[in-house]
């Protein structure tokens, strides 16, 4: 984890600009510890940092220490994968593109852990898998007659925090034939047998499960640091105000992405929109300003249901439906449409623009200033209404 730490904000007035520029401060160090009664953060390599405002955006850690698990996905010939390519991995050929174009029939197992974990929607791969394989059972290179798909899911829905996508994702899985197994929890992998011990998350009870292709997003951890500072709810979350997300006990510290417990499904568009409310707050804060900017939950994810369908799951806190759920011709247009525009996401990456919902314009919230202010106009010493 690198640090950025704010003692003096300089608005950074064209969205081309990075904030790189600040990170310098950690020395490429991590951070060892978070001194929040001393507005201070500990790297590495033993420097103490003092900080007038702190951003907590450490997310979540991977989880990849479940026995035989690491083992099994190390080896590029063992039909063993993850969402991410594993680090000693020297060739392009990615984890995703093994899982969906090497299945040649046999038990196919696609597994999601417990919440709260990475890419939740996001890498839910498991309808376009499916679309893949029944075209190649169209043309005999497998056959659903010797073979079978499981979804495993370690939780009793798809979707933690948004009820009507959870409800359109088990319909899909209906309707493509596709088996589930809920309230499992993945304990160990036996790559000799190519085996799967699974876990009963009510009853303890232990069940083995053979895979000729196994896809696993893997459990995932916060950092203990945030913890042993005090900052953690009790789930080891940082803490913070969903609206503001300003910590609850420390206001000049703030959360931002799957590190903190607010009740969104996490995606990278709910860490984009949370950007929004982070920069509105902090830049009202360091000019000795009351926070007014207000993060509505706003989460979304595409999800491909077939090899050329994409449709979006979206919602605001509580599970308020942003989206239309379409399977059919909207559907198809979507991933028409994704597929002319790739270079959109790419900008947002590069700091090309602002992203949603203005793009070229920052965000703007009720009761902030309707233009956009100079450099000059934000430093703590010059404050504004």
């Amino acid at each position: 984890m690198n640090l950025v730490s704010f003692t003096k904000f300089e608005m950074t007035t064209s969205p081309k600009q990075s904030m790189s520029k600040f990170a310098a401060h950690s020395e490429g160090q991590g951070v060892s510890q978070f001194l929040p009664n001393e507005n201070a953060v500990v790297l590495r390599n033993g420097r103490k940092i003092q900080y007038d405002q702190l951003v907590i955006a450490t997310g979540l850690k991977e989880d990849s220490s479940i026995k035989g698990l690491e083992e099994a996905w190390a080896d590029p010939q063992h039909p063993f994968y993850t969402c991410t390519d594993h680090p000693s991995w020297k060739n392009s050929s990615s984890t995703a593109y093994r899982w969906l174009h090497n299945f040649q029939g046999g038990e196919a197992i696609f597994y999601i852990p417990p919440y709260p974990f990475h890419t939740e929607i996001e890498n839910y791969n498991f309808l376009l898998a499916k679309s893949i394989w029944d075209r190649a059972a169209d043309t005999a290179r497998i056959s659903w007659d010797s073979s079978r798909f499981t979804i495993v899911n370690a939780n009793p829905t798809f979707c933690h925090f948004y009820e009507r996508g959870d409800a359109f994702l088990k319909e899909q899985i209906e309707k493509n034939n596709i088996n589930v197994e809920y309230g499992l929890k993945l304990v160990e992998v036996r790559k000799e047998t190519s085996t799967a011990i699974f876990e009963n998350t009510k009853t303890g009870e232990r069940v083995e499960r053979p895979y000729n292709n196994f896809y696993s997003l893997l459990e995932a951890k916060t950092d203990p640091i945030i913890a042993d500072a005090g900052l953690a709810d009790s789930q080891g979350l940082l803490d913070v105000n969903p609206s503001t997300l300003q910590h609850k006990k420390y206001s000049n510290i703030f959360g931002l992405g799957d590190v903190t417990n607010v009740e969104t499904t996490r995606t990278f568009y709910a860490g984009f929109n949370q950007l929004h409310v982070v920069r509105h707050n902090l830049e009202r804060q360091l000019n000795g300003l009351t926070p007014n900017a207000h993060y509505d939950g706003l989460s979304e994810a595409s999800i491909q249901l077939a090899m050329s369908k994409i449709t979006k799951l979206s919602h605001f806190y509580n599970g308020v439906p942003n989206d239309s759920l379409d399977d059919g011709f909207l559907s198809s247009l979507k991933y028409t449409w994704a597929s002319k525009n790739k270079k959109s996401i790419i900008n947002l990456l590069k700091f090309k623009n602002w992203g949603a919902p203005y793009y070229k314009f920052k965000k703007t919230f009720p009761d902030a200033p309707s233009q956009t202010q100079p450099a000059t106009g934000l430093h703590p010493e010059k404050k504004s209404a």
